[in-house]
This record gives C-alpha cells, structure tokens and sequence, in this order.
C-alpha cells in the first residue's frame, strides 16, 4: 500500500490514486517525467517518492540476503577475505546439524544421513575430535560464523566495523562512477552524499604508514582510468584517493544539473553547479596534499581541478542569468551576465597555457559584456523618463548601450573566427561549438544595426553594473595532513613578539583620523539641525516634535566640540 510509504502524505497519495498509481510496485516503475505530469508534484519529490518505493520493495529481500551480499562485496574487493572465509572446514554445532562456512554451499543445505544419527547433545558426546572452542559453542543462532577480516596491519588505524563500512562505501561509490557513463539516469541525493562519510573516515594522518599496505588491507583498487592521460594510473597515497573520488562526484552532480537544467528547473541546476564547483575545490586540496603519490595524471592535476572548479562557478552564474532573461527580468540579468564577463576574465588570468582555451574564455567575456550592454538598453527602452534621466539623456545612453555591445560581439565574433583559422587541431565537437557560437552573436549584431566604434570611443560609454550571485567556491573538505600548506614551520613565527606589536598600535590610536570622524559627524549633524529649521519655518511640523529633535541633535553636536576639544 502506498500509505507504508513515509515521504508521501494523504493528499499525495490521493493524487497518485486518481493518475491510476495504487501501488508501490507501480509507483516504482514510473519515470520522474511521469510523476511531474500529476499537479503538485516537483522533480525533488518526485525522485524521493520513486527512489523510496524501490527501497521498499528491496528491502525485505535485502534484509533475507543481507549478509550474503555483504560477503559478495567482500569477495570482490580482497581477496584476503575470501581466504579467511575457506579456513580449515571450520564446524558449527546446531542440535543435530553441521554447518560448514563456505562460499559454494549454501546454508539451507539438508542434513546428510550421517548427521541424524548424531542426536545427542554436544555436552556428552565423546569424541577424538579436535574440541570445539568456546566462542563456537556458545552459540545457539543459526547465524553464519563471525568474519575475521585481514587487518593486521591497520589494526592501530580503523577497528574492524570501520574497516568493513570503508569497503562498503568504497563498492557503492565505484557503482555511482559506472553511471557518469549514463549522464540521464536517476541519481539519488543519498547515494552523492556517501562520499563525504568515504572522505571522512579515510581522512587521517597516516604519518609514516606504508600507505599501499594500508591501501591493500582495506581493499580499495589501486588504480583508476584518466580519459585526459588514455591510461591507468596507479593509486600510492590516501589523499590522491579521496582526490579521485571527490573527481568523480563533481563529474556527477555536473550531469545532475544538466538534467536539472532540461526539465527547467533552473533552481536545482544552479545549486548542483555550485557543489560541483566546491567539490572540485576539495579535489584540488586532497590532490595537492598526496605526498607520496609517483603519477598524478592529468585530470587529478590541482591546476586543472581548479579550473574544473572555476568553471563550474562560471556555468552557475551562467545558469541564472539565463534564468533572469528567459524571466524578463532585463536589469538583473544585465547585472549577471556583467559578473559573467568578470569570471570568465578572471579565470582567463589565472595562468593556464592552454592557448586554446584562454581564447575561447576571451571571446566568452566579450560576448557576455556584449550581451550585458544589450539587455540593459533593451531595458531603458522600456523604461519610463526619470530624474536622472531625461529625455534627452535616456534616449543617447540606450543608442550608446548598443553600439558598445557591438562593439563586443564584434570583438568575440573575430576572435572565434581567428580560432578556426588557427587551431587545425579542432575536434568536431569543439568546432560545432565555436560555429554555433558564431551564428548567436552574428544574429545579435545584425539585430541592432548599429554601427561598430573604436575601443577609444567605446571605453568612455557607461558600462553596466556586475553582479556575482554565486558564493565564491570554498573547498567543502579538507585534508588533515596540512603541512604542504605552507614551507613555514610554526616555530619561525614569534607569537609572542607580534602580540606585543598588536597591542602597541591598539594603545597608540591615529588622532588625526578620529578627529577627521568627529569633524565629520559635526558637518552632518548641522545640516540635519538646518533642515530642521527650514521645516518649522515653512510650518511642515509640529512644534513639539521640533524641539525634542532640536533638542537632542544640539546635544550631541555639543558633545561632539568636547571631544574634538580634547583632541588639541
């Protein structure tokens, strides 16, 4: 029954009813496209109401084979553990049953004829046989014998149920990478966020550990494929594992935005961009940070994780200008789209070789100022005359606005066309992109008609106000091993010679700069007191509230004489 469902209330369930969803077999075969065809439903719940339908369904059965499946993730991870299953035909005692532990029998097995002629309890029996231990004998379940994991090495570092939950987050997480080969499937929340609890507890100083026994002991692989390098590169240092994974999970919630994106949903988009961006930045700490690391490969490299970052930043704050425009909310979107220009120039700074690349980040600003300058006109045509702008003034700043937007898609559009020319080695993709771009700002120009200005006249015209809406992209985790912060060891500072300088300038304030305050306030203060008067005298209020104001501003401009007095 839908109603064993928590995350679906009655009125829900009452419209999942009428679209002819009556059950959670049929709720878990829909698609998110279905469920947002129903009114009231949002891609949020409707993805939570399908992923826990399935969970449900699953559930009986998961708890039926739960154990099983953990020793198949066993299996595949380490091979140390399937050694430790296949011990010496190790026998448990239920009544009258024998249970052998191992991974080709199975545990429903019957009795042989051999085992019902053993009835007599295990207390009197007599037998040569090796004795039973304690631990064995104690126990009266029918539960399968306690794994013994391979952890001699690490014992010191994780107890054995953080071994097995690093194991198991590992298997999941190795799951979610096989998806960023279908960027359209259905990723739960959930799921993305095992890897922060994966970072968290691999996250340690192993000091002088030998990190690739560490690595062996808790079956994590030891290599992983870069798509930049075409090769394997193998895994020595923990942290570099957590830069994969962390790689990995920005990859995905790019993908989920792009979907977000699709279905119009531009506010999840947005906040997906943003965490891709702020796990790409802790992708560039951890990788910085693995010392012991022989290969890094490309795509793991801090300087291009930090452009991946920056990047991500930049197609946020793309996304909700877009949003803005397709909103009409021509102001705004001016704003959004001028910030736009100021990342792209910012990353363009950043110190990247790649010729390539710095061009197309150079026709990207110009293209987004250009559209800035666009929008902002279209905006002061629909505008009514203002105080500052009056009707000789609006109607030559909206003729400006234009002709400097020209002046930048111009100035992109020959720049795109010089990278065709230049770069032979163009992918097809990469050359679709650039000739797509090339008709948008094309068909912009030819839309205002205006003529093109030199950069000497263009650079006097007022240019529209940035606005930056997404948060500068801070680094979500860490890594705990901080040295290669910094070449400075604590000790070459002398905290207590800096405290003695700090205190020293709190004690000897700069007077000329209060007095400068004080004058300040004073000139404020008095003209305030002069349009007090004007009021009263042109009979605008009332005479008690003009003497309590009177009042109370001429005492604090006394107060104020006072201080600049004592001041010399």
């Amino acid at each position: 029954m839908l109603e064993d469902l928590s995350s679906i209330n009655k009125e829900s369930i009452d419209r999942l009813k009428k679209a002819g969803i009556d059950t959670i077999e049929k709720l878990s075969s829909k698609k998110v496209e279905d469920l947002l065809k129903i009114q009231g439903f949002t891609i949020i719940s409707a993805v939570t109401h399908i992923q826990e339908a399935i969970d449900f369904l699953n559930s009986k059965e998961d708890e039926a084979i739960d154990k099983k499946d953990t020793i198949k993730i066993l299996k595949h991870l380490s091979t140390n553990v399937l050694n430790k299953l296949d011990l010496e035909e190790t026998e448990v005692k239920k009544g009258s049953q024998k249970i052998e532990p191992t991974r080709e029998k199975k545990l429903a097995q019957k009795p042989t004829k051999k085992r019902k002629t053993a009835q007599k309890p295990i207390q009197k029996k007599k037998t040569a046989q090796k004795p039973i231990q304690k631990p064995i004998q104690k126990k009266k379940t029918t539960q399968e014998p306690k794994i013994e994991l391979d952890i001699g090495y690490i014992k010191d570092l994780f107890p054995e149920e953080i071994v097995m939950r690093i194991r198991f987050l590992h298997f999941k997480l190795k799951k979610l990478e096989f998806t960023l080969e279908k960027p359209n499937e259905i990723i739960s929340y959930d799921d993305l966020n095992l890897y922060s609890e994966y970072i968290d507890l691999i996250n340690i100083n192993y000091k002088n550990k030998n990190q690739n026994l560490v690595i062996k002991e808790l079956a994590i692989e030891t290599s992983y494929y870069d798509p930049l390098d075409n090769s394997e590169i193998e895994i020595y240092d923990l942290m570099f594992e957590c830069a994969r994974v962390c790689w990995v999970i920005a990859r995905l919630y790019a993908n989920l935005s792009k979907n977000f994106e699709k279905l119009e949903d531009y506010d999840n988009a947005i906040i997906s961009m943003v965490k891709c961006s702020k796990i790409y930045k802790s992708a560039v700490y951890f990788s910085a940070a693995a010392v012991n690391q022989n290969k890094i490969g490309k795509s793991l490299e801090p300087k291009n994780l930090e452009f991946e970052s920056e990047q991500s930043r930049i197609l946020a704050q793309s996304i909700a200008a877009s949003k803005e425009e397709r909103q009409n909310n021509l102001i705004l979107a001016s704003k959004l789209y001028a910030g736009l220009s100021l990342l792209s120039r910012r990353l363009f700074f950043l110190g990247f070789d790649n010729e390539k690349i710095k061009k197309q980040l150079s026709a990207q600003a110009d293209f987004d100022m250009g559209k800035s300058c666009y929008l902002q006109a279209q905006a002061l045509q629909k505008m009514e005359f203002s105080e500052s702008l009056d009707e000789q003034t609006q109607p030559r700043l909206i003729e400006d606005l234009f002709k400097k937007a020209v002046y930048y898609f111009s100035k992109s559009e020959e720049t795109w066309e010089q990278m065709i020319k230049t770069f032979k080695d163009l992918e097809e993709h990469e050359k679709g992109n650039i000739l797509f771009n090339l008709s948008v700002v094309n068909d912009n120009i030819m839309e205002i008609d205006a003529e093109i200005l030199s950069y000497e006249v263009v650079k006097d015209i007022y240019n529209p106000e940035p606005y930056i809406a997404v948060p500068e992209n801070l680094a979500e985790i860490l890594p705990r091993t901080t040295l290669y912060f910094s070449n400075i060891k604590p000790m070459d500072v002398n905290v207590e010679i800096y405290r003695k300088y700090k205190s020293k300038n709190l004690e000897k304030p700069n007077p000329e700069k209060k007095r400068e305050e004080l004058l300040s306030k004073k000139t404020a203060i008095g003209r305030t007191i002069k349009q007090l008067e004007s009021l009263y005298n042109d009979n605008d209020i009332d005479i008690n509230k003009y003497t309590e104001l009177y009042e109370k501003y001429t005492n604090k401009l006394n107060d104020i004489e006072l201080e600049i007095q004592k001041l010399g």
